[in-house]
């Protein structure tokens, strides 16, 4: 394969499809006045919709002359265009939230109906964003296996070299126990360091193994030391 496979079965950071970068929701209607405020729209905000609903959507803009703008190009033959960019708007406890929005026309038999509006704060859409690219890097430039797994220990995503070592592709991994007819070692074995880990999360102690050496190791005066540490001059 080309790339890293994710639950989809699509390169990292595409398909999947990724949580909606803007999941809060409005209505707006063609005078401008708040018709529709979904849940997540008062958790990105603070307002519940019974405040919002009715009330000028301009008011929630954090800037008088942003407010200014929007009442300008509210009446324009432009207006009836879609618009995608980043505002500040009013929070209700009294502070500014950067916010993405996307801004749809909906019409009607009339000509036009009013605004959808989708939002999201845009500090953690641009958060994910550089999340994804980073990982997306990580997976398809370093050279050794890296998979990730869910809560269940679940395949979610791997890369090139995770399927040369599990020796099965990656669109027959995803989804699967980890463990489960791709390692030499036992199921139960993986299954318990992973989820030892999960609940300390700190790094396996070594190599997971079952298998014992096929022969005695012969005897040596060589010594192995962790990183870092100096030879003794004695």
């Amino acid at each position: 394969m080309n790339g890293p496979v994710n639950a989809e079965g699509a390169g990292a950071g595409e398909g999947g499809p990724p949580p909606e970068p803007c999941p809060a929701t409005a209505w707006v209607d063609r005078v401008g006045t708040v018709q529709l405020w979904s849940a997540e729209a008062e958790a990105l905000l603070g307002y519940p919709a019974e405040e919002v609903c009715g009330t000028p959507a301009v008011e929630l803009l954090a800037t008088r002359g942003d407010r200014e703008a929007a009442l300008a190009r509210r009446d324009r033959p432009e207006a009836g265009q879609r618009w995608d960019g980043v505002l500040a708007l009013r929070h209700r406890a009294g502070h500014e939230v950067s916010v993405a929005l996307r801004v749809r026309p909906l019409t009607d038999r009339e000509g036009r109906a009013g605004w959808s509006v989708s939002a999201g704060d845009a500090r953690r859409i641009e958060r994910e964003d550089l999340d994804r690219a980073m990982l997306r890097a990580l997976f398809e430039q370093y050279p050794g296996p890296i998979a990730l797994v869910d809560g269940e220990l679940r395949y979610r995503l791997l890369n090139a070299a995770a399927e040369r070592v599990l020796t099965h592709p990656g669109n027959r991994l995803i989804g699967g126990h980890v463990g489960t007819d791709t390692s030499p070692v036992g199921s139960g074995t993986i299954d318990r360091v992973l989820r030892q880990v999960r609940v300390r999360p700190v790094p396996a102690p070594g190599p997971i193994s079952t298998s014992s050496p096929r022969r005695p190791p012969r005897p040596s005066r060589r010594w192995a030391a962790p990183p870092g540490a100096r030879r003794s001059s004695s």
